[in-house]
């Protein structure tokens, strides 16, 4: 009886320990997760860090290998940066409208628009209200690569060439730029060495699909280049996307025309697959290499909420770009804000410290969304021994002090529970 009592023990604490690792390495599931990486959601031009920050419509965005992310910040005719560890700096431009070459705060721009940024660091601008292309060197020198003081549909070398109010710009491999002419209904080029001619388009406003120099265009508004040389344009006008092959042919990735799809922005990460900004919408989608299209984040109701990508809220997006860890960045212009998107995120796992403890410890836990949270510390016979309610708690990361001087020496874990969500982390108490 007692080798059987014993027995009984011995299995009845080993699934129970079993029990206890199983759920001290539980994972919560994987899913889109929207935050803000920088700006306040108020109207200005303030430097600071993330979003102490502030921004005056942000319209684009693009990023570099080094982990610095660009902003066209519109409204104050600069440009941004923002430092990898999330400090947002004025690279160019100051915040009145003009047209000059210079240095930094020196140098003018009006209604700077899209950008797009070399592997060497240097950022191009469509300076949409002065019709050119402007270069921006990392130390903040900024010169006139192509486009005249007049609007018109010329091509030609740097300043001889003229645009009409372009809008986005890309760069592939080799560093030649892609312009969506928004004016011209067309895609112009410019060769590294400032010889600009039209890769697609009529220059008449309409649908056409077909060899590039017949086929039609109705204001497009960004473009994205792929390793092999297709570009792809987000064609406002026509509601679709569309693909200019390298050899000159254009076709319709996505949408039939109809209202009710409003690509503003269009970026593709590694795996040739697109995102795009959803203007009048409010979300985000993905159209994969297959032509699947898919929203990944926002309810498709105007408003500001980071969060799991299904509840999360957008206000007009525009600028989008992919980094080389598949993270989504999104110009969120009507909340004034740069948002990160992370894809097939998991929460950070809690922690504990000290741990193992004596009389208290600290609590550390990450939410994806708001939510009442209640924390368990439970025994390894799945018993509770003590609750704590850390009432509402926000997205993010907070941390909670727990008394544990009451609770018997022993090995326990800490269980965080929030909308359904369930986080644990082991805990040793000595006394």
């Amino acid at each position: 009886m007692y080798r059987r009592n014993n027995a009984m023990k011995i299995i009845q604490s080993f699934c129970f320990f079993v029990l206890f690792i199983a759920l001290t390495n539980s994972h919560t599931m994987q899913a889109q997760f929207v935050s803000t990486l920088a700006g306040s959601g108020a109207v200005g031009f303030i430097e600071g860090l993330g979003v102490a920050a502030r921004f005056s419509r942000p319209f684009s965005v693009a990023v570099h290998g080094a982990g610095n992310i660009y902003v066209g910040d519109a409204w104050n005719h600069c440009i941004r940066k923002i430092t990898p560890v999330g400090v947002v700096v004025t690279s160019a431009g100051s915040d009145k409208a003009g047209f000059a070459d210079g240095e930094g705060a020196a140098a003018k721009f009006d209604g700077p628009l899209g950008v797009a940024v070399d592997t060497y660091g240097n950022v191009y601008v469509v300076d949409n209200g002065n019709n050119r292309i402007r270069k921006v060197t990392p130390s903040g020198v900024v010169t006139t690569v192509a486009g005249s003081d007049k609007s018109g549909f010329v091509d030609g070398i740097g300043v001889m060439a003229q645009f009409d109010s372009p809008v986005g710009v890309g760069i592939d491999r080799i560093g030649s730029l892609y312009v969506a002419d928004w004016g011209n209904n067309c895609i112009r080029k410019i060769t590294p060495v400032g010889v600009v001619t039209t890769f697609a388009g009529s220059g008449k406003e309409g649908f056409a699909d077909g060899a590039a120099a017949t086929a039609q265009f109705y204001h497009p508004n960004s473009v994205a280049i792929d390793d092999g040389g297709n570009v792809y344009v987000s064609d406002v006008g026509n509601n679709r996307i569309r693909k200019i092959t390298s050899t000159g042919i254009v076709t319709t990735v996505a949408g039939t025309g109809v209202a009710g799809f409003t690509p503003a922005g269009v970026a593709l990460d590694g795996m040739g697959n697109l995102y795009v900004s959803d203007f009048d919408n409010d979300r985000i989608r993905k159209i994969t290499s297959s032509g699947i299209v898919t929203t990944i984040a926002g309810t498709g109701v105007r408003g500001y909420a980071d969060g799991e990508g299904a509840s999360a809220q957008f206000f007009a997006p525009t600028g989008i770009v992919v980094d080389g860890a598949g993270n989504i960045y999104v110009a969120d212009q009507g909340n004034r804000r740069i948002r990160k998107i992370t894809l097939n995120a998991s929460v950070p796992a809690p922690s504990l410290f000290p741990n193992p403890a004596e009389s208290s410890c600290i609590l550390e836990y990450t939410l994806r969304s708001t939510g009442q949270v209640r924390i368990d510390i439970v025994n390894l016979l799945g018993q509770i021994v003590s609750v704590i309610n850390d009432g509402v708690q926000t997205v993010g990361t907070h941390t909670t002090s727990l008394n544990i001087g009451a609770i018997a020496a022993g090995v326990y874990h800490v269980r965080i529970i929030s909308n359904d969500v369930v986080q644990n982390v082991q805990l040793r108490i000595f006394h």
